[in-house]
């Protein structure tokens, strides 16, 4: 099963077209005129398009975690925003965590690290 990913606009739609190439289903929010859209706004657009947020605005965790049937998320709390540092660092964990994104979770993505927090909406893996 592939990802349905939602970048938001603190990340370069360049970023979006590297991972199409790399086979994900990822759309920039420039692709459906969604640019000046506050959080809330962005989180009603992953739920109606079955996307996953991937964003470096941390603010999405609390939000996420006290949104009921809140969309998944990958917060990135990266020192290093360079696109191709960010590239980089999705190509390598996103192939880790689709399970999970796709039952319901927020993954953080740092420099050196990665950890995964289940939603309060997740679904089972039974």
């Amino acid at each position: 099963m592939t990802l349905r990913l939602l970048l938001d606009e603190a990340l370069s739609p360049n970023t979006a077209a590297y991972l199409r190439q790399l086979g994900y289903d990822a759309l920039h929010v420039s692709a459906l005129d969604a640019l000046g859209f506050d959080d809330p706004e962005i989180v009603a657009l992953a739920q109606r398009e079955q996307r996953v947020i991937v964003t470096p605005d941390l603010d999405y965790g609390y939000l996420l975690l006290t949104t009921p049937s809140a969309p998944s998320a990958v917060l990135l709390r990266l020192k290093d925003r360079r696109k191709e540092h960010v590239n980089m660092l999705l190509a390598f964990y996103l192939p880790n965590v689709i399970e999970p994104l796709n039952r319901g979770a927020l993954v953080l993505i740092e420099d050196d690290d990665m950890r995964i927090r289940f939603l309060p909406s997740a679904t089972s893996h039974d």
